[in-house]
């Protein structure tokens, strides 16, 4: 309702229309969390593909904690055949469509990425693993109050991670220029890429949660696509595709998202996360329930 009038210009319609269209189309899907199944382009902040993913993997949690609750070693098994799992099903549907290893701009057309994001990258099985990394992350934190790192083992531990995180964003550098490479290596990748990344972000979220690093915000992936939209959407000219411009347009987006993040955590997460916890602190005390540690 509100983006129409944020700006014109002779992109304006092409880049705004079919984010309102969009939702005011299929804003139920969002809202029964089903959206990532949606194969069509109209779909409703395309972007949060991965809050019913988010929701689908709560209730699939069920499958890992209750039997974590009862055997670690049962629970691990369990996770660990879920990872399995996800990486088979991604590697087998990367092999049998051709795709590339990821979601590369090398891809021909725009209907040719919108279909590899609607059988892959949107799609919860190929990111259960990822989650399975987070499960037993939320297990630790909720099980360890506090763990002892020492000096070795955080810098070890800052060094996998940063490793991890420079292999997976760099490991399409020679596809995206459009050099060859075996199916075995793009297939190799499709499958692991995602769980890996998981593992060295969990890094990073145990050490900011134990005090071994600093804490940053998830209000800012909410909001700054929509900042991204009507800035382009708002062009009169062309941008040059060089790394000085996205470099400059980077930097401008930090400043402008991280601030209304800020705003947008302070007048609406935080209070309807304070209500939440208000509420069910007085539920659970009311029917006597113990919280699990």
């Amino acid at each position: 309702m509100l983006i129409p009038l944020l700006g014109s210009g002779p992109l304006w319609h092409e880049g705004i229309d079919h984010v309102v269209e969009g939702c005011r189309k299929n804003w139920w899907a969002n809202m029964l969390f089903i959206n990532n199944f949606l194969t069509t382009k109209n779909v409703c902040l395309n972007y949060t593909w991965y809050l019913p993913n988010d929701f689908q993997f709560h209730i699939l949690s069920l499958l890992i904690l209750v039997p974590l609750m009862r055997s670690t070693v049962r629970g691990l098994l369990i996770t660990a055949t879920l990872v399995l799992s996800s990486m088979v099903i991604t590697g087998a549907i990367t092999e049998f469509y051709d795709y590339p290893a990821t979601r590369l701009y090398g891809l021909p057309t725009t209907d040719e990425v919108w279909e590899f994001c609607t059988r892959i990258y949107f799609k919860p099985y190929t990111h259960l693993g990822a989650y399975c990394v987070g499960a037993m992350v939320g297990c630790l934190l909720a099980k360890k109050q506090q763990i002892a790192l020492s000096p070795f083992q955080q810098v070890l531990g800052w060094i996998l991670s940063m490793a991890g995180l420079m292999l997976v964003l760099y490991g399409t550098y020679d596809w995206n220029r459009g050099q060859e490479t075996s199916r075995a290596a793009v297939v190799f990748y499709a499958a692991t890429h995602r769980t890996v990344w998981a593992v060295a972000i969990a890094w990073l979220t145990v050490t900011c949660v134990y005090g071994y690093g600093d804490r940053v915000t998830y209000a800012a992936y909410l909001i700054h696509p929509l900042f991204q939209q009507v800035y382009h959407s708002r062009l009169r000219v062309h941008l040059s595709g060089d790394q000085y411009v996205g470099i400059y347009g980077y930097l401008g987006n930090l400043m402008v998202v991280y601030p209304s993040a800020f705003l947008f955590t302070l007048f609406f997460e935080s209070p309807f996360l304070s209500l939440e916890k208000l509420l069910l602190t007085r539920f659970t005390e009311r029917k006597g329930i113990q919280r699990f540690t």
